[in-house]
């Protein structure tokens, strides 16, 4: 009998990596982000996010347990000489997104979420900044 590996990335549609602003309170505009994604995949949508538990990324966590989808938490601070740049890099590369949406009320001001957009743009990453 011959067995195939199977690559979870092929079974999975669309993969949606969510970043933010630490402060980030308006879980409306994260669902008003994900509900269409929802409706168009279903349970093929998986969201990943860091494993932090503030702003965006616990609104996120809290909306997809509600909503029965699928998610993927990854501890970034692995080791606390990672910069933020090589932690956002290990997270696209490990998720391999088809949509980064990053949540922030000041995108000029923000630090992780500027560098995110930037690493973004420099992988080929479609990445869609959501602001007040």
């Amino acid at each position: 009998m011959h067995t195939e590996r199977m690559d979870v990335n092929t079974l999975v549609r669309m993969k949606v990596v969510i970043v933010g602003s630490d402060t980030w309170k308006d879980i409306d505009a994260i669902w008003r982000e994900l509900q269409p994604l929802w409706e168009q995949h279903g349970s093929k949508l998986v969201v990943g996010y860091p494993d932090r538990d503030s702003g965006a990324c616990r609104l996120t966590d809290a909306l997809c347990a509600q909503a029965g989808i699928d998610r993927v938490k990854v501890p970034l601070n692995i080791q606390r000489d990672d910069s933020d740049k090589h932690q956002l890099t290990l997270l696209f590369r490990m998720i391999r997104p088809d949509l980064i949406l990053a949540f922030h009320p000041f995108i000029n001001n923000s630090k992780r979420t500027l560098l995110a957009k930037r690493l973004a743009e420099e992988m080929g990453l479609v990445l869609r900044v959501v602001a007040r």
